[in-house]
């Protein structure tokens, strides 16, 4: 299990697991931190690769990018995102968070961008949102990945599960900002 509060992570770049990685199946929770310019080759700057569930509250993630799923979180289970910032994350799917399945209340994702799907979010399985901002999140073109995989869709959500989506707004977000998809 993780316990992290009040913690900042800063300009810490990663190769291969992220920043923080949790392989193990307990449960993980990541409260009042910031996470800034953290850049990695592979999936997300946070990976909850096992992780029963896994509680992320009242946090900052700014300027984070992966080469794969997350820029700022790959969660490979249950993830509940509360009161949380996602600003200007990028990744080739899920530019702020890739998910199976999610809960988010009172988010706020601005201008996180994807190269294929999900610019502010990538969920695979059952998701329900709340009161949340997606604004100005985009799919962006570019030329370091395969074109054949290039824009699918979704700029601010990209959902292959059952997607709830309630009191929140989507603005300023092009390609499709909401796509209900499949694998291809």
């Amino acid at each position: 299990s993780l316990y992290m509060d009040n913690c900042t992570f800063e300009k810490n770049p990663s190769v291969n697991k992220g920043v923080i990685y949790v392989d193990e199946h307990g449960i993980s929770k990541i409260l009042n931190s910031k996470f800034y310019n953290n850049p990695t080759n592979n999936t997300g700057i946070i990976i909850l690769d096992t992780s029963k569930s896994a509680l992320v509250k009242n946090c900052i993630f700014e300027n984070n990018t992966a080469g794969e799923k997350g820029g700022a979180i790959y969660c490979d289970n249950k993830l509940t995102v509360l009161n949380s910032t996602f600003f200007n994350n990028d990744a080739l799917n899920g530019g702020a968070i890739y998910t199976k399945d999610s809960t988010i209340e009172s988010g706020i994702f601005l201008n996180n961008t994807a190269a294929d799907r999900g610019g502010g979010l990538f969920t695979e399985g059952n998701s329900s949102i709340n009161n949340t901002l997606f604004d100005g999140n985009e799919i962006v073109n570019r030329t370091r990945y395969d074109t054949e995989w290039l824009n699918r869709g979704g700029a601010a959500i990209y959902s292959l599960g059952s997607l709830i989506l309630n009191n929140s707004n989507i603005t300023n977000s092009e390609k499709d900002y909401v796509m209900r998809g499949h694998e291809n």
